[in-house]
């Protein structure tokens, strides 16, 4: 009971130590790049063989069906998380490039089009400037180029604060990967729950004893996950 209680305080707090490293260890050799789009791609394969690896072992080794030793449950979750990176590296990688690659160049495309109608409009409203009113613009000039420089400099904050394109498009599946891993972890949390009781009152009337010798059976299972996915 003991230890029950106090992995509830002691996982929430390790789990986000390892999450504030992962994070320093991406923003420093990615996210801070000037280019983050090509180690990005380097280090994808490694993402994904770790998540894979971890929630591998964890289902095999914490199956209580299978009883799996734990040095099988880590050479099959390494097998497999080889596997995932080399179909990542040499299927994934090189369609992310060119996906990603594209859509930069549409973005820089648009870029410059705003930039040269922009450039067209002051050209514009300079000659229609008369030479009457010359002295007056200089004067208003002067605060209006101030605040536009005031605006420029916040809006580059404003960019520079934000996502880079490359790197959103780059973690987006990833980022639905490890959703669903949460999602099945947070499931079979709540299925146990959901069906503890009825796992209880069921082995009593099966065995005559309160005491579990056997693992839950695996339609009480099916029917907790039934229940709460249709509920």
């Amino acid at each position: 009971m003991d230890s029950t209680v106090g992995s509830w305080f002691v996982s929430p707090i390790l789990s986000g130590i390892v999450s504030v490293l992962i994070f320093l260890v991406l923003r420093i050799f990615i996210l801070e790049k000037e280019k983050p789009l090509e180690p990005g791609l380097i280090a994808l394969p490694l993402i994904y063989g770790i998540v894979i690896f971890i929630n591998v072992f964890s289902l095999i080794h914490d199956d209580p069906y299978l009883h799996t030793v734990w040095w099988i449950a880590i050479c099959i979750a390494i097998g497999l998380a080889l596997l995932i990176a080399a179909i990542v590296w040499f299927f994934v990688v090189p369609r992310q490039r060119k996906t990603i690659t594209e859509k930069l160049e549409k973005l820089e495309e648009k870029e410059a089009q705003i930039t040269d109608t922009n450039d067209n409009l002051q050209h514009n409203e300079k000659e229609s400037n008369t030479e009457k009113k010359s002295s007056l613009m200089i004067s208003e000039g002067k605060d209006i180029e101030n605040g536009h420089n005031v605006m420029d400099e916040t809006k580059e904050k404003e960019e520079s604060d934000d996502d880079k394109p490359e790197v959103s498009q780059l973690f987006t599946f990833l980022q639905i990967l490890t959703a669903c891993f949460g999602s099945f972890a947070h499931g079979g949390n709540d299925v146990s729950n959901a069906i503890g009781p009825l796992v209880a009152i069921m082995l009593i009337f099966l065995e005559g004893d309160h005491d579990q010798s056997e693992g839950t059976p695996w339609y009480t299972l099916l029917y907790g996950g039934v229940g709460i996915s249709v509920g």
